[in-house]
């Protein structure tokens, strides 16, 4: 099928033809929720991010779920330069129970940039406690962030 032809194409990188390929394998298939994945991620691999966020936004709406789903949204919004979209993605996925050390800082990076000094610290701590004797290198750049910017503790 059409699907898996754009499944090969994407494990080489061909993203364009991938792209059609999924495209139109959703025209004999629309109810396959793979094609729809597939085409998103190819969208996405070509930097379109507002069709990315469109077709996630679909997928969501089926299976919200999904934190694979929501992943991808968030990277399309950041894509778009809109970070506060970005961290509901990231804070639906820490609802689902799916939170990794990276999605976690990815969040806490967020509300760093937003001057959201309370949760950025709850939410950087949050990701180290996740994985004791991960690399700290971001959360430590965090922190001499939070101190040039003379964040004060009672802020923390």
């Amino acid at each position: 099928t059409f699907g898996l032809l754009g499944t090969a194409y994407v494990s080489k990188e061909n993203f364009v033809s991938a792209e059609g390929a999924f495209r139109n394998a959703l025209l004999l298939q629309p109810a396959t929720p793979e094609w729809k994945l597939g085409l998103a991620r190819c969208i996405f691999r070509q930097n379109k991010f507002a069709e990315a966020v469109s077709l996630m936004n679909d997928l969501i709406e089926r299976q919200p779920d999904k934190p694979e789903f929501w992943l991808l949204l968030a990277s399309a919004h950041l894509g778009l330069k809109e970070p506060v979209a970005a961290a509901t993605c990231y804070e639906m996925i820490d609802r689902l129970g799916k939170s990794t050390p990276d999605t976690l800082t990815s969040l806490a990076d967020i509300y760093l940039q937003e001057s959201n000094y309370p949760l950025a610290v709850e939410t950087y701590v949050k990701a180290l406690d996740l994985k004791p004797g991960q690399k700290i290198d971001r959360p430590l750049r965090a922190a001499e962030v939070l101190n040039g910017r003379g964040a004060r503790r009672q802020q923390c």
